[in-house]
């Protein structure tokens, strides 16, 4: 029983790793293209 326990845990880590990873991905994103937006403009 703690042994699944455990392994939920982990589980929901590495959920929230990947989550955490897409968003630092889409907030630099977003940086990136404001930033070029205001080079554009």
């Amino acid at each position: 029983m703690d042994k699944n326990k455990l392994l939920k845990n982990d589980n929901n880590n590495f959920k929230t790793k990947d989550l955490l990873k897409d968003v630092i991905k889409t907030s630099t994103f977003k940086v990136k293209l404001k930033k070029n937006n205001t080079k554009m403009w």
